[in-house]
């Protein structure tokens, strides 16, 4: 619900507020999220707990008889926990590379640069429902990099996905052709405000197809860095890069545009102060989308995730019609249900297998003490 609350919110900004500048956009919730989670990271760290535990390894330990057993197996795991072999500038150790991170920063930053312009241009039905080529995306990148392995099961829920997209951009694209109205009833006032508000769907369409597909790519690397290491390392790192990239090309390219924004004038289309209530609605909506992509990514695989955003188009369509007054064709209606049909297909499917780095490793770690440990036994004996 979150990613469609942006949705709404970026797109309510560039049509009444004529606001559109989608680096300061993101560098809005980016900052704020690099802030908060490095600075847990440093508090985890360096904080009182971290100082305590250090300055308690040279102490006796005392522990009851009966708690003697379970104590030890404490100490023991927190032993044999390895270290991290990445850091924070040698700063703060970590369980991925910088360079992953910078990665995942680039290409997350530019498919959100890519869908945010895409409001611009065509409705938000159709931004969201373009957003769904980040599963096909994904699904090429898990199973090419990281040894996904799909069943017919998930192709088909794919396929059935794709042929609702086909559908909507081929009505995008013959509106933008020639003008023709696929509206029943109200053609002519329908076909007026679209024209109006989006002159140029198709580029819009397309705008929104690329960021698709860099979402796939983004979502598929930030889950393998979230299981292998934690949610918070992930934000803060992620966003430390994210927030350097939005930053520059903001001040670069974007400072025309952001002085008129906090400087413009109270219009019929946008009240005095609902602008940056607008924008700071956004930034809220986008800290919670990225946290909650953290959380999910822990426990799903990418492709399933960008499937389950698809949801998002219900309100999506609850937005255009009550937000900007535009009612979706009946088409896009049925592209919506063929949509959520393959994302159903797909989720009676079983999970596809595979298995981070992380988990191949310990998978080894493990099979080497199994055979260590049979080896001691014959030796025994």
């Amino acid at each position: 619900m979150s990613w469609a609350i942006t949705g709404m919110v970026q797109s309510k900004l560039s049509l009444d507020c004529n606001f559109s500048a989608p680096m300061l956009s993101l560098l809005s919730f980016m900052l704020p999220l690099c802030i908060i989670c490095l600075g847990m990271m440093t508090w985890g760290e360096y904080g009182p707990s971290s100082s305590s535990a250090g300055a308690n390894t040279d102490q006796p330990v005392c522990v009851e008889a009966g708690d003697n057993a379970e104590s030890n197996g404490a100490i023991s795991d927190k032993a044999s926990s390895p270290p991290k072999p990445f850091s924070f500038f040698g700063l703060i150790p970590l369980q991925t590379s910088l360079r992953m991170f910078a990665a995942i920063a680039i290409v997350d930053v530019y498919a959100s640069y890519f869908t945010i312009l895409a409001f611009k241009y065509t409705t938000i039905t159709s931004v969201v429902l373009f957003d769904a080529l980040a599963i096909h995306s994904a699904m090429v990148v898990s199973r090419c990099f990281f040894k996904r392995r799909y069943t017919r099961g998930h192709f088909l829920g794919v396929i059935v996905c794709t042929i609702g997209m086909i559908i909507n951009v081929a009505v995008d694209y013959e509106e933008d052709k020639d003008g023709r109205s696929f509206f029943v009833g109200k053609d002519n006032a329908q076909q007026q405000l679209i024209q109006e508000e989006y002159p140029h769907k198709i580029r819009g369409d397309i705008l929104a197809i690329l960021g698709g597909i860099l979402f796939g790519i983004a979502n598929t690397l930030q889950e393998v860095t979230v299981k292998e290491g934690s949610v918070v390392e992930y934000l803060g790192c992620f966003t430390f890069f994210a927030s350097i990239i939005t930053f520059t090309q903001a001040m670069i390219f974007e400072r025309a545009q952001i002085i008129d924004f906090f400087s413009q004038t109270p219009t019929d289309t946008c009240a005095e102060s609902e602008g940056e209530n607008l924008f700071l609605l956004f930034a809220i909506a986008g800290c919670v989308k990225y946290v909650g992509n953290g959380f999910f990514l822990q426990i799903s695989d990418a492709t399933f995730f960008n499937l389950s955003m698809l949801t998002g188009d219900a309100w999506a369509v609850i937005f255009s019609v009550y937000g900007e007054g535009i009612s979706p064709p009946p088409t896009f209606y049925v592209a919506l249900v063929i949509t959520l049909s393959g994302v159903i297909i797909y989720e009676t499917a079983p999970s596809p297998v595979g298995h981070t780095p992380k988990e191949t490793k310990r998978e080894t770690e493990m099979t080497r003490d199994s055979h260590l440990s049979d080896d001691d036994e014959h030796m025994i004996t």
